[in-house]
């Protein structure tokens, strides 16, 4: 909590340093600026309204809507979600809204995954609640947190354990459990080879929705009716059978409105560390930095 607090006061202190730039500037258009509609803000779409891209929506009425992840949905894993704005005035909104996510042998779209695993089903439930607050005309500031909620049971067949183990060592003898041509086991390469893995196997399991607490504030400076600055720091946890992994990243991107069309472009930094033990039976305790995207493009119509 006290890092979450932290974060807070570094995106406050950016606000009050753009809000001090912003009296200083010539006044520039934003009346045909269009609310940021995601996950981690309390904007809903009018009725009627169909956002598509990565994460598409359609507006039931003017304060609920229901999303799913397409990317997540491409790779197997079913998804829905229902957000509603609870309360709002003229500085400050809530929302709150519920996730259902479900991922099995059966449904999963990528390689044989039948033959991979001997156990894969994830049945995740996601409250989530956002708030967004006006701290000036141009300047917003965007709290959001959710957990996941359900069981997780994975675990890989003999074929699974043996990819997972030659794609962390390639130079390695999986019948000799050795990490090296040579045997060595403690060789350093390999031995980060292995982290590298480790650690985008929970990247993946990220972005499938499947993280089991974020904690996220992001700060948006309108710059005209057709940019906008998003600075984020995110705080999130996930969990892999017995390996664990808690990160902390912090982006900066700009958003471009043309007409319908939205498009956000990124660079960031994440800090993750990771704890416990592989799906191949291996232990692991590893941190390092990782750069990263803040990538997002999808219509409003």
């Amino acid at each position: 909590m006290s890092l979450y607090k932290y974060i807070l006061f570094s995106l406050c202190l950016n606000s009050q340093i753009m809000a001090q730039s912003e009296s200083a500037e010539p006044a520039k258009s934003t009346e045909t600026v269009r609310p940021l509609i995601q996950d981690f803000t309390a904007y809903t779409l009018k009725a009627g309204q169909v956002k598509i891209g990565l994460v598409s929506s359609v507006g039931i009425t003017d304060s609920i809507q229901i999303d799913t992840d397409v990317f997540a949905a491409s790779a197997g894993a079913a998804n829905l979600s229902v957000k509603t704005s609870v309360w709002s005035n003229n500085r400050h909104r809530l929302a709150v809204g519920l996730g259902m996510s479900y991922l099995s042998k059966k449904t999963a779209l990528w390689g044989n995954a039948s033959e991979l695993f001997d156990e894969l089903e994830y049945k995740i439930f996601r409250p989530q609640m956002s708030w967004t607050q006006k701290i000036s005309k141009r300047l917003l500031l965007h709290s959001f947190w959710s957990t996941g909620i359900g069981p997780i049971s994975v675990k890989l067949s003999d074929k699974g354990r043996k990819k997972l183990w030659e794609s962390k060592y390639p130079d390695g003898d999986y019948d000799k459990q050795t990490k090296s041509s040579s045997g060595t086991a403690d060789d350093d390469a390999n031995v980060e080879s292995n982290n590298v893995v480790s650690h985008r196997t929970l990247q993946v399991q990220s972005l499938l929705g499947l993280s089991r607490d974020i904690i996220q504030v992001s700060g948006e400076f309108v710059r005209d009716s057709t940019k906008r600055v998003i600075l984020t720091s995110r705080i999130d946890r996930t969990e892999l059978e017995g390996l664990s992994s808690q990160g902390i990243r912090v982006t900066a991107g700009q958003e471009w409105q043309i007409d319908s069309f939205f498009f956000r472009l990124g660079l960031g930094v994440l800090y993750q560390v990771l704890d416990g033990t592989d799906l191949d039976g291996e232990v692991i305790d590893d941190s390092g930095f990782t750069p990263i995207a803040d990538l997002d493009f999808y219509w409003i119509f």
